[in-house]
């Protein structure tokens, strides 16, 4: 069973593109080996930009990887996604 981080970063990755996706696992790298408030800040800002403003959109099969019953009342941006994914 994955952890919601690893839920989180996997579906990041694929949905995002190919060089937003390598930018992602690096910066999540980067910021579990120096975490600070600024680093934080800048990857959030550039999320955005790296992988766009999409609604993450999950399948039925992922929102049950995920316990999340019933579905989220509004859907779930790629953003917010990311964002999570950083702090968690």
């Amino acid at each position: 069973m994955s952890t919601p981080a690893e839920l989180l970063r996997d579906w990041v990755v694929r949905r995002a593109p190919p060089e937003g996706a390598a930018w992602f696992e690096e910066t999540l790298e980067r910021l579990a080996r120096e975490p600070s408030d600024r680093a934080l800040y800048i990857a959030l800002g550039f999320a955005p930009r790296r992988l766009g403003k999409a609604d993450l959109a999950l399948s039925p099969e992922e929102l049950e990887a995920a316990v999340i019953e019933p579905p989220p009342p509004a859907p779930l941006r790629l953003i917010e996604a990311v964002a999570v994914g950083y702090v968690a």
